[in-house]
């Protein structure tokens, strides 16, 4: 495993930050990134798009956990990592094709769709300021936190592939 400096982060508000975790394929945004590979989620400390859980509970057949309580999410903290693989523009024609029946997907065409997938857990999350964008962590033990659960995946392709 190589050490790395810093670790990529989202900042994602709750309750999108969880379902990104548990089933959510894609992270609506009005920007584009290049960037492809891990990225840490955090989950901001606002509140404001709390009430969208009613919503996100009628959309509990596309996640693979039950939905907590609004209290029982968690704000403010690096919650775990997702592999960022594509992101596509709403207005792009197999954006068209490739949502049409993804239940996450904001119809906006000036709407960009982070494709992620293979979402990593932290057993303990991790209190941090979040910030607009992608940003990164520069703090040792918190990216090592983070390697540490990346190399998870790793082992579990392995035993999967063997």
């Amino acid at each position: 495993m190589s050490e790395r400096k810093t670790f990529p982060c989202l900042s994602v508000r709750a309750p999108w930050s969880w379902c990104l975790l548990h089933g959510k394929d894609i992270e609506n945004r009005s920007w584009s990134t290049k960037f492809r590979g891990q990225i840490a989620i955090h989950s901001g400390v606002s509140r404001e798009a709390m009430h969208n859980v009613p919503w996100i509970k009628g959309r509990r057949k596309h996640l693979d956990a039950e939905i907590p309580d609004a209290e029982d999410f968690t704000f403010g903290a690096i919650v775990g990592i997702v592999d960022l693989y594509d992101c596509v523009s709403a207005a792009d024609e197999r954006s068209q094709e490739l949502m049409a029946d993804n239940p996450w997907a904001d119809e906006d065409v000036d709407t960009f769709y982070l494709m992620v997938r293979k979402p990593l857990i932290l057993p303990e999350p991790i209190k941090y300021q979040g910030r607009l964008g992608i940003f990164h962590i520069a703090e040792p033990e918190i990216v090592s936190a983070l390697e540490k659960l990346a190399s998870t995946e790793s082992v579990r392709n392995l035993l999967h592939d063997a």
